[in-house]
């Protein structure tokens, strides 16, 4: 995941979920990988707890950090909502 428009210091791309499967030559396999509010947080050190950050985020999805063929656009607003474009 990384978010595309910041106000604060974060890395860029950061690992939020994984699954993992065995698949045969040609085989498909369908996951699904929950993002709860954590995976939109940051560690806000004057209150010392986790800060859903509002903005938008781009979702990246593939096999390895190097191929990530799927995207998807989210933004959150005010740390509660969730909307996917």
């Amino acid at each position: 995941m990384a978010m595309t428009s910041l106000l604060v210091s974060h890395r860029p791309r950061q690992l939020k979920g994984f699954a993992k499967g065995n698949l045969r030559s040609g085989e498909t396999l369908h996951v699904t990988i929950a993002l709860d509010q954590r995976a939109f947080s940051i560690w806000d050190m004057n209150s010392k707890s986790w800060r859903v950050v509002a903005g938008t985020y781009q979702v990246l999805v593939g096999d390895s950090s190097r191929n990530l063929p799927l995207k998807a656009i989210l933004a959150i607003w005010n740390g509660a909502g969730l909307e996917s474009k």
